[in-house]
């Protein structure tokens, strides 16, 4: 039999689910960023007069790449949390539905069945 289910646990799954994606915008932008400064270091290396100038600021481009390639990986494992926090809220908005009369509910009492 599963666990009692409550209006408060719908509402910590859908928090979840948007600090989580809050979370992976973030992490995008972030990344958004990192690419552009690298893809200014490197036109600054390609104009750079002295060849250890240019390797200095290659060697940023990479550091910045590498940190780029960092935050797309969160911002992916934060979209695999989102998702799964929507699922375990969907699956809460049904076992709500389906058990005792709560404000998830918009019946006048003919159904069972409806959610809003």
């Amino acid at each position: 039999m599963a666990a009692p289910t409550s209006e408060v646990e719908l509402m910590l799954k859908r928090k979840n689910r948007l600090a989580e994606e809050r979370k992976a915008a973030d992490f995008r932008a972030t990344e958004r960023e990192k690419r552009e400064e690298a893809a200014k270091m490197r036109a600054r290396a390609a104009s750079a007069r002295l060849a250890q100038i240019a390797k200095m600021r290659q060697t940023d481009a990479r550091r910045l790449d590498a940190e780029a390639d960092r935050c797309a990986g969160e911002a992916a494992r934060a979209d695999e949390r989102a998702r799964r926090f929507a699922l375990d809220e969907e699956l809460v908005a049904v076992r709500l539905a389906h058990t005792e009369p709560s404000a998830a509910l918009a019946d006048s009492g003919d159904s069972d069945w409806t959610i809003v």
